[in-house]
């Protein structure tokens, strides 16, 4: 967007359009006024306004299922090695928070299999679709098999039914004049 250069002389409110060398000829005029509005624009700050303002999902890494059970399989070891070492048994808090743990992992697990699926299904979806030359295809197809014979025997009753309402009322006699004369022909 270009921002426009007011003239000071006539308050502001009309703007300049000089040639850039009249611009550079012209010394600026400083005079110990108060400062106007144009003024105070011209000094303002301009910031630029973020027109997008929808984030991205962020897209989450997939659960490595390995890397996972090594992990259980790890807090499981730590567990049985403190029980070892104390000879007692672990507090019921750690063992609460350690279920805690894994029952967030397996869900974690879950939603990641769940979108997996989902993802799969939609892949699936798409690929099931026929393209478009395909579809075009068929609907040509079926339009010459069935659609033209359909309007081939409707034009086929619609211009019989003119013929038979639109002949004039002198059609019989001329009808029957040249029959006579064919036959008169033939003899």
């Amino acid at each position: 967007m270009r921002l426009l250069e007011f003239n000071l002389d006539e308050g502001g409110a009309n703007p300049q359009h000089l040639p850039a060398a009249q611009k550079q000829s012209k010394p600026p005029v400083t005079t110990p006024q108060k400062p106007t509005l144009a003024a105070a624009r011209q000094r303002a700050k301009v910031f630029p306004v973020k027109t997008n303002t929808t984030r991205k999902p962020a897209r989450r890494s997939p659960i490595d299922l390995e890397q996972l059970q090594q992990r259980i399989v790890a807090l499981e070891l730590r567990i049985q090695e403190r029980v070892d070492r104390r000879g007692e048994q672990v507090p019921a808090r750690e063992l609460e928070l350690l279920k805690q743990r894994i029952q967030l992992l397996e869900r974690n697990v879950n939603s990641e299999l769940w979108a997996a699926k989902q993802r799969e299904y939609s892949m699936l979806q798409l690929l099931s679709k026929p393209t478009w030359q395909v579809r075009l295809r068929k609907q040509l197809m079926h339009f010459r098999k069935h659609k033209l014979p359909e309007i081939g025997n409707w034009l086929k009753t619609e211009t019989h039914e003119w013929w038979q309402h639109s002949q004039p009322h002198w059609w019989p006699k001329f009808a029957r004049a040249w029959q006579e004369s064919l036959q008169q022909a033939r003899r």
